[in-house]
């Protein structure tokens, strides 16, 4: 596998996130990580800066290519931990938000205006 320095990633057959050790000159399993809204996240240094990146993000680019501007990708069955490339879907904000709705039955963000049901 070759590596990028600005995004040190690849995934196995297995589905395995792979990240490029710099110190070691290899491959190594990604430490991944969960944010306080349970998304897991990857991170790495680039340049001297922390990247962070979560790991839907990653999966679909490694798998799919760039993510289109002012898309989303949304879990499909809800499970944010679920990030098999077959569990993941490009969608617009709205389309998120109803998904959502329709997985949790209610508004998850009630204090978005947007998320809000007209009266």
């Amino acid at each position: 596998m070759a590596h990028d320095p600005a995004l040190p990633f690849e995934l196995t057959k297995d589905g395995t996130i792979m990240q490029f050790d710099m110190k070691q000159k290899g491959w190594r399993p990604a430490t991944i990580f969960e944010n306080s809204k349970k998304y897991k996240r990857v991170m790495w240094y680039y340049e001297k800066k922390l990247k962070v990146m979560s790991v839907h993000r990653l999966v679909w680019f490694l798998t799919r290519g760039p993510i289109p501007k002012g898309l989303h990708i949304d879990h499909i069955n809800g499970i944010k931990s679920d990030n098999r490339i077959e569990n993941l879907r490009l969608c617009t904000n709205a389309e998120n938000l109803k998904f959502a709705k329709e997985r949790l039955g209610k508004n998850w963000n009630r204090k978005h205006p947007c998320s809000q049901e007209a009266p």
